[in-house]
């Protein structure tokens, strides 16, 4: 099953930089992460409203800030897709705050950035032309943005597949991730293997540096020394 990662933007920005990383993220996945991306992922006769609520089941999301896209939050124009999308950001990042990633992609903190977001802004892509016309007209990514947009692509990556990790390990109430955590020793499939502590004699035995000895009293496990 594919992790996915759901961007929101301001239909009235370019979307140059979004179809890039659409592309890269999905290549460099292997096919493990799906990007939805409403102008590439929607068809015209499906429901929006409906899909933006795909929000909620979403690995990941990635906030593509703007004045525009600010300026609409802000009048609280519900007419705008964006703006809907953006309540249901604000009840994940108060539950899964690590699976959101705020890329400021036009303006500055101060005319782009929601109130919510202030201080969260992980890349800044706002000082120039991130996607440019080389000499043989394909579109190419700034030398100057290169490093960047490549870490980008690699951390939504790595944030998609982590918020999916994490969901294969969510507990329905405490009393549920205490018997799973603390009682069930077999945590009924609950606990991942990730989360075990590998302390200094499991890996010795693991890799045959020290075995167990394992017998009856009086068998003659003490010969053995």
């Amino acid at each position: 099953m594919k992790s996915t990662c759901y961007f929101s933007y301001c239909w009235d920005n370019s979307t140059e930089i979004m179809e890039y990383l659409k592309k890269e993220v999905e290549k460099k996945s292997g096919g493990k992460v799906q990007v939805i991306f409403d102008k590439k992922s929607f068809m015209c006769s499906e429901d929006f409203i409906k899909r933006e609520k795909e929000i909620i089941s979403c690995d990941s999301v990635v906030v593509f800030f703007s004045p525009e896209y600010k300026k609409i939050i802000d009048k609280g124009d519900i007419t705008r897709g964006v703006y809907r999308e953006y309540q249901l950001i604000k009840s994940k990042l108060k539950k899964e705050e690590d699976s959101i990633l705020e890329v400021l992609i036009k303006g500055t903190l101060k005319t782009a950035v929601t109130e919510d977001f202030s201080s969260k802004i992980a890349v800044d892509l706002s000082k120039g032309n991130v996607i440019i016309k080389a000499k043989n007209g394909k579109k190419v990514v700034n030398t100057m943005y290169r490093t960047e947009m490549t870490n980008l692509v690699s951390t939504i990556i790595s944030k998609t597949f982590s918020a999916s990790r994490r969901k294969d390990y969510d507990f329905k109430s405490k009393e549920e991730m205490y018997e799973s955590l603390f009682c069930d020793t077999k945590s009924n499939g609950k606990l991942p293997k990730e989360c075990m502590f590998k302390t200094n004699a499991y890996t010795s035995i693991m890799s045959q540096r020290c075995t167990f000895i394992i017998g009856r009293k009086g068998s003659g496990k003490t010969t053995f020394f």
